[in-house]
């Protein structure tokens, strides 16, 4: 195994890095979808500054989003901000107060975890969870939680990372 890798698509040099840092926070939607199975989940949204704390509205629900800095773009701070929002599967969590609502479209069991896929806004989401405890039933309404410095924006013009 390397202790660095090299993502390229169409022979151009997208990240280079350890893998679990490109992983965690991957340089453009490319490198999000290419790295990871099953891939991050990206769904388009909108930044907002509620009561003065960053959220990403999803048209059914809001996450908040951890602060933008060290972006190559200043404006994913501005109100009204098109972006496209990112979270792995593995933390994206069902929780009965989360901000975010989904229904449940098909459970698939993997054995050692089963896959909760949703549909948010009219967009497939996925979920890891353990196999232990009830799945959720297909078409169920439940509510999704993300931690905000889980939750990626990139811009839907250059699908640059943002935060």
């Amino acid at each position: 195994m390397a202790t660095r890798i090299a993502i390229l698509n169409e022979g151009r040099l997208q990240q280079v890095g350890p893998p679990q840092a490109v992983y965690e926070r991957p340089h453009n939607l490319f490198v999000a979808g290419f790295i990871g199975s099953p891939p991050m989940n990206t769904i388009p949204g909108t930044f907002v500054l509620d009561a003065g704390e960053a959220k990403v509205d999803l048209g059914v629900g809001r996450f908040g989003v951890s602060a933008v800095s060290g972006g190559p773009h200043p404006e994913p701070g501005v109100d009204g901000t098109k972006v496209v929002v990112g979270v792995r599967p593995e933390h994206l969590a069902i929780d009965g107060g989360g901000p975010v609502e989904a229904t449940v479209t098909a459970v698939e069991w993997l054995g050692h975890e089963r896959h909760i896929i949703c549909d948010v806004a009219g967009f497939p989401v996925i979920l890891r969870q353990p196999f232990e405890g009830e799945a959720p039933a297909i078409g169920q309404r439940v509510r999704l939680g993300a931690q905000p410095d889980e939750v990626h924006l990139f811009d839907p013009n250059t699908t640059e990372r943002l935060n």
